[in-house]
């Protein structure tokens, strides 16, 4: 092995080089510690210019040291984050430059990020010997969380009597409220409202059958029969797979524009469909409300947002017209239909002029995950005797995926626990049995 290191390192430079750009990161540190040349050779290498660009996001190199000793610099810091940390810190860009621009007061309540130190001291103090998901880490050192503010930065609603402003917790508050109660047992909050207490959970472990890293709303067991909360009457709705995939699917969301910011808070309407009937053009755009909804019995809220708008080249006279009533066709996943018709929209009958805008918020439900409502609202023109259908495009709605308590507990570890619990089913009872050692 000696000789054909000294066989190697006797190569020309330019041969040496190409031999060692075949070899990863991992190697390559290996060979920076055979001798001085190898040393000087790996150290020279421009592949450690793209790797501090696509690890670190460093595109600049300070005078006096070289690319390998500015990515070894920043592996000492987030070393432990290298596989995950351009693709948080990614997202945190976005989520920075979307919010300094259009909701400063929630860019303004980000926290800075805390050590690595900090971290490891919250964890052995209050969570119980569990351990955070590396993404997680990786995010809370580059912010740790938002004040308890609203309106909050996961986004929020608001319909009539209910206001929903999701918090992105600091790790101090989620820690701290880290679940020991049956159904979100080694669970923590990643989010809150502080209006209503609702918000997401993490999953920290399998204990309860979840996938460790599961981000997820709670939805506890509303059958008539129900009377107790057990691990097999806390139902979930799935609203991420791990935090670097629901932080940057997020971030996306917000870097595309999908979301309205109304009076600078983001709101997490999603657009549906848009369709122009002579000048008048109707954009509808739904939301899923998991903290409204059920999955036993199935019940999911939805609310939506529509935007009624006269084109600015329309004529007045000719086109003035009032909206007078509506007329919704509603399908759900079953195939099942069923017709409403009413007087204006939310107690309104809106007037349109070339340039108007009116928009208006609604909500319905479902007994099936997904359905669709479309038809049509009829305008009386105001300066000629005649009526306008104007089309109401599809309003597409679909709720987060869902897992039950019994298929969740299904996935229990064997040999971890032995439960029985009973699962109402019409006049039988199911029992699920894990059993020591089986």
């Amino acid at each position: 092995m000696a000789a054909k290191c000294s066989y190697l390192a006797s190569l020309p430079a330019i041969p040496l080089v190409n031999v060692l750009s075949f070899l990863d990161r991992k190697d390559l540190f290996s060979c920076s510690q055979v001798c001085s040349r190898f040393n000087q050779v790996v150290s020279d290498l421009p592949v450690w210019k793209s790797w501090c660009n696509e690890v670190w996001l460093v595109g600049e190199c300070p005078p006096g040291r070289t690319w390998k000793q500015l990515f070894v610099e920043w592996k000492v810091k987030w070393g432990r984050y290298e596989s995950c940390y351009a693709t948080i810190r990614k997202a945190w860009n976005i989520i920075e430059d979307f919010t300094k621009l259009h909701c400063p007061n929630i860019y303004a309540s980000l926290n800075d990020g805390l050590s690595e130190e900090e971290i490891r001291e919250t964890e052995a103090n209050k969570l119980n010997g569990c351990s955070l998901p590396n993404e997680l880490r990786c995010s809370i050192r580059i912010h740790n969380g938002q004040q308890l503010v609203c309106p909050g930065l996961i986004g929020s609603m608001a319909i009539s009597n209910h206001y929903q402003s999701e918090s992105l917790l600091e790790l101090g508050i989620a820690a701290g409220a880290l679940q020991s109660r049956d159904g979100l047992r080694n669970c923590i909050p990643v989010s809150l409202c502080v209006n209503t207490g609702n918000g997401q959970f993490m999953a920290l472990t399998n204990e309860e059958g979840r996938n460790p890293g599961d981000l997820f709303w709670p939805s506890p067991d509303r059958s008539a029969d129900n009377f107790d909360i057990s691990p097999m009457r806390m139902h979930h709705f799935l609203s991420g797979s791990n935090f670097e995939s629901w932080l940057c699917n997020y971030a996306d969301q917000l870097s595309r524009n999908c979301f309205p910011v109304i009076n600078k808070e983001i709101y997490k309407f999603l657009f549906s469909a848009s369709a122009t009937t002579q000048g008048i053009t109707v954009t509808t755009t739904t939301a899923f409300l998991p903290e409204l909804s059920s999955v036993k019995p199935p019940l999911f809220f939805f609310t939506y947002r529509i935007s009624i708008s006269m084109d600015p080249k329309c004529s007045e006279f000719i086109n003035k017209c009032q909206l007078t009533t509506r007329h919704w066709y509603i399908t759900d996943a079953n195939g099942i239909k069923e017709e409403v018709h009413g007087d204006g929209v939310v107690g309104e009958f809106p007037v349109m002029t070339p340039g108007a805008l009116h928009e208006y918020i609604s909500c319905t439900t479902f007994s099936t995950p997904t359905g669709v409502m479309e038809g049509h609202y009829v305008f009386q023109c105001l300066n000629k005797r005649e009526r306008i259908n104007v089309k109401i495009p599809p309003l597409y709605f679909k709720s987060l995926p869902f897992v039950a308590a019994e298929q969740r507990l299904l996935n229990m570890p064997q040999g971890k626990c032995e439960e029985v619990s009973k699962i109402s089913g019409g006049a039988e009872e199911k029992k699920v049995v894990h059993k020591k050692g089986k």
